[in-house]
């Protein structure tokens, strides 16, 4: 719960600065300790989908790991499974 609570004041920080700044280019860097579409990342990422608030179109931060091919995406595998 406490990564949760983390990621919800990152993305409280983020929208502070779109909500001052609408055009500045954010990037939020770190050991998440989680993968893609998990819930810290996906509040972090703030996707419209999962707000259901089409006003905050402009202020979704896309994970990196969306435009990285499959094969070239993972530096390491345990268990045959990708890790980052």
């Amino acid at each position: 719960m406490k990564r949760v609570d983390q990621a919800l004041e990152t993305r409280m920080l983020v929208d502070a600065i779109f909500k001052h700044s609408p055009n500045a280019k954010i990037v939020v860097c770190g050991d998440f300790n989680a993968e893609p579409g998990e819930v810290k990342v996906e509040a972090i990422c703030g996707s419209v989908e999962n707000t259901g608030n089409s006003d905050l179109r402009g202020s979704v931060l896309p994970p990196c790991s969306s435009s990285i091919a499959e094969l070239i995406k993972f530096s390491q595998l345990h268990l045959g499974k990708g890790t980052c």
